[in-house]
């Protein structure tokens, strides 16, 4: 009953399974000829089930090649495997740790998660964008209790990046309200206010040597 992690990054996809498979290959690029070699390798071990994390776009194309080649799935929650890590006392945080502990996850938990299928493109997109508004929600919060805790609730550079990110997540919002209406137009509109803050966002973040401050952390 073999289970395989997949870590999804933007450039490439780390891979681990809960039994030996030789033929596996440990890293891919994230691109289609890469995505290519992933699905293809897992046609002969035929694994029970992959279980991957949402992230973004970066998912998305190798969810789709796997649901494609009539390989089981899983898109798991962060905040779920996110639990699971902690849980287990997990302190490395490495892609190849990521991908070993999403295979851990999948075996642990695999017969009760929920299977992904095909979705029509606009849902999918509406989930992703919930998924990632999440993701930032939780980012804020975490990022400004530790601005507190380490005494830097007064400054009026951090209250303009706190700020800048309260409209980048408005932004959010409101593409996501507009495309459940279905409004292409007003999901446009709210998706190009929130560029400027994300900009303002992002120079803070690479100006003060911190990348996950920004809004699309490698």
């Amino acid at each position: 009953m073999t289970r395989i992690g997949i870590d999804v990054g933007k450039a490439a996809l780390d891979l681990a399974a809960t039994d030996p498979i030789p033929t596996l290959p440990r890293r891919v690029p994230n691109t289609d000829a890469g995505i290519a070699r992933l699905v293809a390798a897992l046609a002969a071990p035929a694994p029970e089930l992959v279980v991957l994390e949402a992230t973004g776009p970066y998912h998305r194309p190798l969810l789709s090649a796997l649901l494609a080649a009539g390989v089981p799935t899983v898109l798991a929650n962060p905040a779920q495997v996110a639990a699971f890590r902690q849980a287990r006392l997990g302190r490395e945080k490495s892609d190849a740790a990521d991908a070993t502990l999403l295979a851990r996850f999948a075996a642990v938990h695999g017969d009760a998660l929920p299977r992904a299928d095909a979705a029509d493109p606009v849902q999918a997109r509406l989930r992703d964008l919930v998924a990632y508004r999440d993701d930032l929600v939780g980012e804020q919060t975490r990022l400004r209790n530790r601005i507190h805790a380490n005494g830097f609730g007064g400054d009026a550079a951090v209250a303009a990046w706190l700020a800048d990110w309260e409209r980048v997540l408005d932004s959010g919002r409101r593409t996501a309200e507009a495309l459940r209406r279905g409004d292409d137009d007003a999901a446009e509109e709210a998706a190009r206010d929130g560029q400027p803050p994300a900009r303002a966002v992002n120079t803070f973040a690479a100006a003060n040597g911190l990348p996950a401050c920004g809004t699309a952390p490698a």
